[in-house]
């Protein structure tokens, strides 16, 4: 038992390897957005203490909304995100995202498939923050995929970015 100062981390979700150093994005994100989460808490210089630790959890990665006004006379099947890195390096200690720096596999990266939060109006997807240009592609029931890529933007850790789409 130490009476000296002690630096406490915290991330979620729980990772049985240990503390994380890399984060790679889901892919598939269609049954939700909190399998997708990443969020961290740090308190440095905590002395022993029989109470409990108070930590504030900031999440480390960027929420995209995708507001969808459709009038193109078919539904929409889904909509996927495009451009977005695959991983990054997170550094827990200091609560922050950086640049991947591992080596990433050489196949082709699928698009991120979004979550549909409000039924044919609005989408959500959680990419890694960085400055990208995103495409965002939206499926159609009519077999049709519409796409447009977007000016590039500088992301946020712990953003949150709407883009608002109108189709017809």
């Amino acid at each position: 038992w130490s009476n000296g100062k002690s630096d406490v981390y915290a991330y979620y979700p729980y990772s049985e390897s240990g503390t994380p150093t890399s984060y790679a994005v889901v892919l598939d994100q269609t049954a939700g957005i909190a399998q997708a989460d990443f969020m961290a808490a740090s308190k440095k210089g905590v002395l022993p203490t029989p109470n409990a630790i108070t930590m504030v959890f900031k999440h480390l990665i960027t929420k995209i909304v995708v507001n969808v006004d459709n009038q193109s006379g078919a539904s929409v099947e889904g909509v996927e995100i495009a451009g977005s890195p695959v991983a990054a390096d997170i550094d827990i200690a200091e609560m922050a995202i950086s640049p991947y720096s591992g080596p990433l596999p050489d196949e082709e990266h699928d698009p991120i498939k979004a979550y549909e939060a409000t039924t044919g109006k609005v989408w959500q997807a959680i990419i890694i923050p960085a400055t990208t240009k995103l495409q965002l592609i939206v499926n159609l029931s009519n077999g049709k995929k519409i796409s447009q890529p977007l000016a590039e933007m500088t992301l946020k850790s712990g953003g949150q970015y709407t883009i608002n789409a109108r189709l017809l």
